[in-house]
């Protein structure tokens, strides 16, 4: 199988003027804009718009900001994740605690207002046993998603467990944000090709969501979170038959670093 070189791919001015001179000049647009209401629903949307549309939202700042986005600034402001040090919460059984799935859930609508305008429709369950492999696992739904958690053993630190769900969080709700485009079942062979949404989910266009809500998050919201990881990019070319090459790795992750940096 042959690939490309992988290539973020930032919304600038430019691109959009060319989109709009190639559609003036064929009478015809490659891909249709994404229109975003109060009633999406799955299977209606192209991968790469969905991609477009929530990378321009992250890089929006105060003067271009959404009343979604307002509202999820206010709801930070109020510092959800006090409740977890004012607690009096056992050491290894801070995850399964009332007060820790109290501000996960203000996170989950912090992000779903701030990069994905309200829109998600989300299930959160909480799974006291530990996994093997992953802490988070997203399923397509009828009427939303859901989002499952599982029990992490290795931080005993509040601070460090809530920064490790928050950027678990955030990637699942990446996940189900590509649900609108194809849902888990195959749509234009999107999840079989790495440079769209690739066999395990974690293709090109992921890492493009990823990488620049990672940035967003430190920059806007104030949060340094590991979103994704070039190892979850390595097994996807591993499932293609391919070898990542380390210089690859670049567009979203420092090639002379360990797996788990995100993008600066």
């Amino acid at each position: 199988m042959s690939l490309v070189h992988p290539l973020v791919l930032p919304i600038t001015k430019h691109d959009e003027d060319t989109k709009t001179r190639n559609t003036a000049k064929t009478g015809k647009s490659d891909h249709t804009h994404l229109k975003v209401d109060s009633k999406m629903t799955t299977k209606e949307y192209k991968p790469m718009d969905l991609r477009d549309y929530v990378i321009r939202k992250s890089q929006q700042r105060s003067r271009d900001f959404s009343h979604h986005q307002i509202r999820a600034l206010e709801k930070l402001g109020k510092r959800p994740d006090d409740i977890i040090y004012g607690a009096h919460i056992d050491s290894g059984r801070i995850f399964q605690s009332k007060e820790f799935k109290r501000v996960i859930h203000a996170y989950m609508d912090i992000f779903n207002d701030f990069f994905f305008c309200g829109l998600l429709k989300l299930d959160l369950i909480f799974d006291d046993t530990t996994r093997e492999t992953g802490l988070g696992n997203s399923t397509d739904l009828i009427e939303g998603a859901e989002i499952e958690l599982s029990a992490d053993v290795k931080y005993q630190d509040r601070g460090k467990l809530l920064t490790s769900y928050q950027g678990v969080l955030l990637h699942e709700m990446i996940h189900c944000w590509f649900f609108f485009a194809c849902g888990l079942s195959p749509c234009d062979k999107e999840y079989e090709r790495l440079d769209r949404l690739g066999v395990g989910g974690h293709g090109y266009l992921f890492h493009d969501v990823s990488a620049r809500l990672a940035i967003a998050a430190r920059r806007v919201l104030g949060l340094t979170l590991v979103v994704a990881t070039a190892e979850e990019l390595e097994n996807e070319y591993r499932k293609c038959g391919e070898r990542l090459k380390r210089e690859w790795y670049r567009p979203w992750y420092d090639s002379e670093s360990a797996f788990y940096t995100c993008l600066t």
